[in-house]
């Protein structure tokens, strides 16, 4: 490589010596170790943006124009000599599993290339300045190892900003299609350096600000106790910072912007779960998978209107890990290697969706019946919510009103009802779930806690899909009224016949 590298300069300065002075000084060539190089070319905080390869795992396709020399080569030297063709592609592709790189067999060796890589960007990169990596990871790594790349960069004082994807029309794309484990995308990861003050709050590779969210999280969810802001920064103190070295009672306001930025706290510094939030990477199985169902929809929705209507498989899977991903490594890691949850994402896009060989464009509805109707899949959640309390006074109930909102508690809408044979009024709470998923027991157990600790008589929790065997069962236990999609229908025919309508409901 060093000799190919000394011809490619030795070109380089002759081509550019017969340019304009306006080329020359432009770009500097170096053959180096990247860590060595910046140590010796730049001073701290002076580079305003750093375009790499990111280390590459084992068995992951390494393509050398990943590194832009053959595309600059390309457009700004000779096309017809640097061009791509069949001979420079059978070349080009280097799997990275050679003996010699005994070092680099390991996962959690490659996880330390990138802290490493981080680390030593972190020195030279201003405030405010980026990182931009070119990657083309496999499949089956792609959520895990996107994950430990903003955990990492968190870590070195960096936030993962976005992604862009590179859309390629060569032959390339099909050579890396022929690779079982590799999406058939190419993708520019963005990082943007904080301001110190901005910076993640780290203890060696513990990300602190994740274990207090974490602590609270489960804290709400275990107890039908309320706590409010300080009660929690009190148990933190004691139970997630008893041992550390950094801590003192300065970061107490710290811990207080944390809590509000991720939780819903009210006029009495009462703390409780966001409603507008997906707190996934705390969640167990089952929560996280009705919650993705649930947003699914909406991925389909936009990624029909801005990709022309036509989206494949693993343009789904890019925006369900943008949305998802925090820089904790469990997320979708479940999905990708479970078969059986794999095939039932791509049996959900077909509800909306038909395949073509080039992807999945929106479905097109055949019957006039089908035109005249609604489906209530296709209702957001604050309208299906409005419909469902005109249902509820069309059956009698009075005072209804919708909820709605960070900080309702599970809660959408509430109401009441004479009861004849108590002769009694009584306080209804209603949670109404457009999902996919079916619902399982957090959600009723949540609105069960609500109607206990607020008085009310009883709870109905409405889905448009149905329900697992422990939300079924958690119904059973606290009496909390179970009403599923067939269910639904049926009511809403009673006073809209034929109005709407759940394709899955249809398709059975």
């Amino acid at each position: 490589f060093e000799t190919k590298f000394n011809n490619y300069k030795n070109f380089y300065n002759k081509y550019i010596s017969k340019c304009s002075s306006w080329y020359k000084n432009k770009l500097k060539l170096s053959n180096s170790d990247y860590k060595e190089f910046i140590s010796n070319n730049f001073t701290e905080n002076s580079v305003d943006l750093i375009l790499s390869d990111p280390p590459y795992y084992d068995q992951v396709p390494y393509l050398e124009r990943n590194q832009l020399y053959r595309d600059w080569l390309y457009y700004f030297v000779d096309k017809k000599q640097f061009s791509l063709n069949d001979d420079m592609l059978d070349k080009e592709i280097i799997v990275s599993n050679s003996p010699l790189r005994k070092m680099k067999k390991n996962y959690l060796n490659h996880v330390k290339d990138i802290d490493t890589i981080f680390y030593h960007f972190s020195k030279c990169i201003k405030e405010e300045g980026f990182v931009v990596l070119a990657v083309n990871l496999g499949k089956k790594k792609y959520f895990d190892l996107l994950s430990e790349y903003i955990l990492k960069a968190r870590k070195n004082g960096f936030e993962y900003i976005s992604r862009i994807d590179k859309d390629l029309n060569n032959p390339t794309l099909r050579k890396q299609a022929a690779f079982n484990n590799t999406f058939s995308k190419e993708m520019y990861l963005i990082f943007n350096k904080l301001p110190k003050k901005d910076e993640y709050w780290f203890e060696n590779d513990i990300n602190m600000e994740y274990e207090i969210k974490k602590y609270i999280y489960q804290t709400i969810i275990k107890s039908e106790e309320i706590f409010n802001i300080n009660q929690l920064i009190i148990q933190i103190e004691h139970n997630i910072l008893k041992n550390s070295s950094t801590y003192d009672t300065t970061k107490r306001f710290f811990i207080k912007k944390i809590i509000k930025d991720s939780f819903f706290v009210d006029f009495k510094q009462q703390v409780f779960l966001n409603e507008d939030k997906l707190y996934v990477e705390f969640e167990d199985s089952e929560s996280l998978f009705v919650k993705l169902y649930d947003i699914i929809p909406m991925i389909i929705k936009n990624l029909l209107l801005k990709q022309e209507g036509l989206f494949t498989l693993s343009d789904l899977y890019f925006e369900i890990s943008d949305k998802l991903c925090n820089g904790e490594p469990r997320l979708l890691q479940e999905i990708i290697n479970s078969e059986s949850k794999e095939k039932e994402i791509e049996n959900l896009i077909k509800n909306f969706c038909t395949e073509t060989e080039k992807g999945f464009i929106k479905k097109r509805e055949s019957t006039k019946k089908l035109k005249d109707s609604v489906d209530l899949r296709t209702i957001d959640p604050y309208g299906l919510e409005f419909l469902i309390k005109d249902l509820l006074i069309k059956e009698g109930y009075k005072d209804v009103a919708q909820m709605g909102g960070a900080g309702d508690r599970g809660v959408d809408l509430i109401a009441t009802k004479y009861n004849k044979k108590s002769q009694k009024k009584e306080k209804f709470i209603f949670q109404v779930k457009r999902w996919i998923g079916n619902v399982g027991s957090e959600p009723i157990q949540r609105l069960n806690s609500v109607k206990m600790t607020d008085g009310f008589d009883k709870g109905i929790c409405i889905t448009t899909s149905d329900y697992t065997k422990g939300g079924l069962h958690e119904g059973k236990v606290t009496g909390i009224k179970l009403l599923k999609g067939k269910d639904l229908i049926e009511l809403l025919n009673k006073h809209y016949p034929n109005k709407y309508y759940i394709r899955e409901l249809k398709s059975n």
